[in-house]
């Protein structure tokens, strides 16, 4: 009886627990979406363009910049080349 009564009052907390992590995920995304995704922009032929230092090595033209620059490019290369590699 005691046991039963430990094991149901863990399976509640447990439900409970569930409960506030699913809302505060729920909260997160919401905030996320706000935050970021819903100010984005699209721009046209974003794709086209090179990633390139996140400074656009001072030139006057639009660029993506990205934390790596070059090394990134790169890394992101080689680990696309790996993953398909048969």
């Amino acid at each position: 009886m005691e046991r039963e009564k430990e094991e149901e009052k863990m399976r509640r907390k447990a439900a409970r627990e569930a409960v506030k992590k699913a809302n505060e995920l729920r909260k997160l995304k919401e905030e996320i979406y706000n935050n970021f995704v819903a100010k984005g922009e699209s721009k046209e032929n974003i794709l086209a363009q090179e990633i390139i230092e996140i400074d656009g090595m001072h030139l006057k033209l639009p660029s993506v910049g990205a934390l790596g620059g070059m090394l990134g490019q790169m890394i992101v290369c080689f680990h696309a080349a790996h993953r398909h590699w048969k």
